[in-house]
């Protein structure tokens, strides 16, 4: 009897020795994938770093060249117009400048209160409409002048509700 209780004994000893090595090598696992989310998170925010000091930079830099440019488009006030090498005054190669820079079309965008545009809805969006409604394929081409085929292949493509 003594003999079994040493040898269950034995087996519930190595049993938790076998319990305690795998708690330790998970806990050992958990500290490596923190200490490497630290680094990963200080590195990003040394990347973020370096780029908000670029970007002041660049800022600085762009502020300083709208500084001198402004400088050099200032006209003198005196009260004749300086000509240039070409007969020109500054004014007008000022506005000669300008004319170049600003050729192309300037973008306006829609006013909220501009409601002239229509909306239409697309060819998938009406097909699938129509064969909601319960139209067959070939009444969809018929109404659509379209092909069988491609009525067939837009309705393949649509995303079915689920």
């Amino acid at each position: 009897m003594t003999t079994f209780l040493l040898v269950v004994s034995f087996l519930l000893h190595g049993i938790m020795l076998l319990v305690i090595f795998v708690l330790f090598a998970r806990v050992k696992k958990a500290e490596e994938l923190e200490m490497r989310q630290k680094q990963v998170a200080g590195e990003i925010e040394e990347m973020f770093t370096a780029y908000l000091l670029e970007i002041k930079e660049e800022n600085e830099q762009l502020k300083q060249w709208l500084d001198d440019s402004q400088k050099k488009h200032k006209s003198p006030q005196i009260n004749q117009p300086i000509s240039n090498e070409h007969g020109k005054t500054a004014k007008e190669e000022t506005h000669s400048d300008l004319n170049k820079d600003f050729s192309q079309p300037v973008y306006n965008p829609p006013l909220p209160g501009n409601n002239d545009v229509e909306y239409q809805p697309s060819l998938s969006t009406r097909v699938v409409a129509m064969r909601n409604d319960g139209y067959t394929i070939e009444d969809i081409a018929r109404k659509m002048n379209c092909g069988q085929t491609e009525i067939e292949l837009i309705l393949k493509f649509q995303p079915q509700k689920m």
